[in-house]
């Protein structure tokens, strides 16, 4: 069918009704549960959601959206491959969305960024079509990924949208890497279900359960990572971590999740009882941060991390590096212990001072708990409803109020 045969609804004040969905993702992470998170939303709001992602992705994002939303799932070629150059990446996704849009009639679109570039082809898509579009940026380094170049920039210039990022660092990045002007990515940080009352019965109960499992002590310290094992996130440090936390008292470093380290990390253990416990994929954090004595940290680039408001929320304390919780600002010296990622004895220390919760570790865990009392789920999708109801053409009246 004729790129020219799509036809946007008109640019007059409208209801938004249906909004497309798109991730451009490689990985399922933080980006992908946030962009569920404002899909439930929509979804209770009445609002029919179409979901665009590569058939790869489809199993994590269906286990995480639960039965309603994975129905909207659509399988689409359109995450960004880094083994292809990115005009081939930008060629199949414009292709692949391209030949969709005029079976998929849409109000708008929602374009949640991984990586600056990971939607390009989509980006110049949404322009051309003046389909009314959010863009939210969830990380950037502070290069301007390849790829965006004048023509993606005057995309992105043209897209009759809003756009915004989870912190202000990555908001700059954005407005430098597109060009756009100052203030033009409005900033919305992150926030997380608050759990309910924790009853310490239970924090033992999980307590005991892991390191029952570890065959560790019952009462040895354990430090947890909990996130994709790639370099980003500093997780090649992991070993060396470990045995710093180790020799310094600790029980274990445990780590949860998946990632392309993770088969090196696998072979570099040692046989019987090691440091590092890699745990794999686990379907309820939640119960890791009650069971653990502290949280760590030490990536290299983050946007603003929902693990961090986590184990917040859960008085679990949290040792990071500064890159980590960038976007906090000044206030990350308030809510966690910092030390530099490749200062593995520095962390090691901290570790072990937040596991204890000795020194300031109770002061930084009330102050930790009032942000994510402040920052909760709700008030984020307070804000990203208000943005979504002032898209170009959309009614500001037009969304109901989630349910």
């Amino acid at each position: 069918m004729a790129a020219g045969s799509f036809h946007p609804a008109p640019l007059a004040a409208q209801r938004l009704r249906r909004l497309l969905l798109l991730l451009p993702s490689a990985a399922h992470g933080g980006t992908e549960r946030h962009a569920l998170a404002l899909a439930r939303m929509l979804d209770a709001a009445g609002v029919a959601v179409t979901i665009l992602a590569d058939p790869d992705r489809h199993p994590a994002l269906a286990r995480d959206a639960g039965p309603r939303l994975a129905a909207c799932l659509r399988g689409a070629r359109i995450a960004w491959d880094a083994a292809e150059t990115p005009e081939e990446n930008m060629r199949r996704q414009r292709q692949v969305l391209e030949a969709m849009l005029p079976a998929m009639p849409v109000d708008a679109a929602l374009l949640p960024l991984p990586w600056p570039n990971a939607g390009l082809g989509l980006q110049a898509v949404l322009a051309e079509r003046a389909l009314p579009s959010l863009v939210i940026g969830h990380l950037a380094p502070a290069e301007t990924p390849p790829g965006i170049d004048d023509a993606a920039r005057a995309a992105a210039r043209r897209l009759p949208g809003l756009w915004a990022a989870v912190s202000s660092p990555i908001a700059s990045r954005l407005e430098t890497a597109f060009g756009l002007p100052a203030g033009r990515v409005q900033v919305v940080p992150n926030g997380v279900p608050l759990p309910p009352g924790i009853d310490a019965g239970r924090r033992r109960a999980l307590r005991a359960e892991l390191r029952a499992s570890l065959d560790l002590p019952p009462d040895g310290l354990v430090a947890l990572f909990l996130g994709r094992l790639e370099p980003v996130k500093g997780a090649e440090l992991l070993p060396y971590l470990a045995q710093a936390f180790v020799r310094r008292g600790g029980a274990a470093l445990v780590a949860a999740g998946t990632g392309p380290l993770e088969a090196r990390l696998q072979a570099a253990l040692p046989g019987g009882r090691s440091a590092l416990r890699l745990l794999g994929h686990q379907g309820d954090p939640g119960r890791l941060l009650l069971a653990a004595d502290a949280l760590v940290l030490p990536s290299r680039l983050e946007g603003y991390p929902l693990v961090f408001l986590e184990a917040a929320g859960r008085r679990c304390p949290v040792v990071a590096s500064p890159a980590a919780l960038e976007g906090l600002g000044a206030a990350a010296g308030d809510v966690a212990a910092l030390a530099e990622a490749e200062d593995v004895a520095a962390m090691a220390e901290a570790l072990v001072t937040a596991a204890t919760q000795s020194g300031p570790t109770p002061a930084r865990l009330a102050a930790a708990a009032a942000l994510a009392r402040r920052q909760d789920e709700a008030a984020m999708l307070d804000r990203y409803r208000d943005l979504l109801r002032t898209l170009p053409g959309m009614a500001v009246t037009g969304m109901a109020a989630a349910a």
